[in-house]
């Protein structure tokens, strides 16, 4: 039976830390502290477009002054105690950008600590304690990223319960009498969904009324237990949308507002990395690592970020199996709206699935244009509210960055920020706004996916 091993990345992740971090702080004096914060908010923009040089450059800025010469940034920012930031180009990270902090110097403790930024966010040296708050919700993400994948593959197995109950007239003794038998990708992809991820198989409870239950028994295999160890169950009530749809989730048809495009394009570079060097990567990070493919260039520059500016969990069974998990702004498994998980791909379904059921002509560019909308849309959402609060519309998004996930003003799919423009009258008073992606090409005009998407402050869209 399968053992599953699970990769959370950002191990430096600061909306991890912060329970940790707050004792650091309470060494810090409050004007070194808001020095500390001041530098680190203005090197995360800084980093933010560096990145997005590297994406329409295809290579990283050699100089930061490179960023103003582009038209990217109209200066070079210091740190908050008047120095200059460092900057260098590096095979492994990609870039270091880096502060001294109050001292000046390399190396050192709380506020004379170096604070250092690459391609992949911020960079720390752990404390113990730190280290050791960062392990326990590392492991917590970890059981909740298994435990969505493990009741998605509990709904196929459910159906596989009932698609024999339809053939046979009679439910099955045991679920492995319900497992499929075939070599073929499909139903090898369904043979995966019998075993839970930590290496047990799911069991069969036939109830009264015609009725069935599918167990997990929980990470320590065992009936009962408490929390990581406790058992969790669906019945035939979980599974029925399932198998009102002919046994298939309905990935595309059912895309709405919380698909996520950004977790089918990881999994794609994913199946990618694998064509290209052979295996799985070990974790994500190897898709961004150069020399690993045959020409040396790295898979991807970068890893995104989910809609909620967390990390995506990793989870791997054995040489060929693989899930992209996003938990929802709660963090945790379950939930409806905004809470909702992604797992990429769906359990009981195959890459070729993915692609034989995109609808025709539908492509990544077109899919992206949908998304760009979704997101203007949103700020737009956002701007309109400001207007209601403070009876004025914003100068820049940036006064309504606190309102999106990790404080940032989303950039479109094509990972250039959109255009803001104030509307006046011809007495030059503030009537409107327009919030403006320029699409693939990211010049203005253009057909198709290269068409500019315009939001104004009555929703309206061209």
């Amino acid at each position: 039976m399968r053992r599953g091993r699970v990769l959370a990345l950002g191990l430096m992740l600061l909306g991890l830390l912060v329970p940790a971090l707050a004792q650091d702080a309470d060494k810090i004096n409050r004007t070194e502290r808001a020095k500390i914060r001041d530098t680190r908010e203005t090197m995360a923009r800084l980093a933010r477009d560096i990145n997005l040089y590297q994406q329409i450059h295809n290579k990283f800025p050699d100089t930061l002054k490179t960023l103003v010469d582009t038209q990217l940034r109209e200066d070079v920012p210091k740190d908050a105690w008047g120095r200059e930031l460092s900057y260098e180009l590096s095979t492994d990270t990609g870039f270091r950008l880096a502060s001294l902090g109050a001292d000046g110097k390399t190396g050192g403790d709380g506020a004379n600590a170096d604070i250092v930024w690459t391609r992949d966010g911020e960079q720390r040296t752990l404390s113990a304690d730190e280290a050791a708050e960062l392990e326990r919700r590392r492991k917590e993400a970890l059981f909740q990223a298994h435990r969505c994948v493990a009741l998605r593959e509990m709904v196929v197995a459910g159906t596989a319960v009932v698609n024999f109950r339809r053939e046979r007239g009679a439910w099955p003794a045991t679920l492995a009498d319900a497992r499929p038998t075939g070599n073929d990708e499909a139903q090898l992809a369904i043979q995966h969904c019998f075993g839970d991820p930590w290496g047990n198989p799911y069991q069969l409870r036939l109830l009264a009324h015609e009725n069935f239950a599918i167990v997990c028994l929980g990470a320590d295999g065992k009936e009962g237990g408490k929390d990581q160890d406790a058992d969790f169950v669906i019945t035939e009530k979980e599974v029925r949308p399932s198998y009102l749809r002919g046994g298939r989730f309905n990935r595309w048809g059912g895309r709405g507002r919380w698909w996520d495009w950004r977790a089918d394009e990881l999994a794609s570079n994913i199946r990618r990395f694998k064509r290209l060097v052979g295996r799985l990567p070990a974790d994500l990070t190897e898709l961004t690592r150069p020399g690993l493919t045959k020409n040396g260039q790295p898979v991807i520059q970068s890893l995104p970020k989910d809609r909620h500016g967390r990390d995506y969990c990793y989870v791997t069974y054995g040489a060929d199996e693989f899930y992209v998990v996003s938990l929802g702004k709660d963090g945790l498994e379950g939930g409806d709206g905004e809470d909702s998980d992604t797992v990429v791909p769906e359990p009981g379904t195959t890459g070729r699935e993915y692609e034989e059921h995109e609808p025709p002509g539908e492509d990544q560019d077109a899919l992206r244009a949908e998304v760009a909308r979704e997101q203007a849309l949103d700020i737009a959402d956002k701007l309109v509210a400001h207007h209601a609060e403070k009876s004025a519309y914003p100068e820049t998004l940036e006064a309504i960055k606190d309102k999106f996930p990790g404080e940032a003003v989303p950039l479109d799919p094509w990972d250039r920020p959109f255009a803001y423009a104030l509307t006046r009258n011809d007495k030059g008073e503030v009537t409107g706004f327009t919030v403006t992606c320029l699409g693939r090409d990211g010049a203005s005009g253009g057909e198709d996916s290269d068409a500019d998407i315009v939001v104004n402050e009555k929703k309206e869209t061209k």
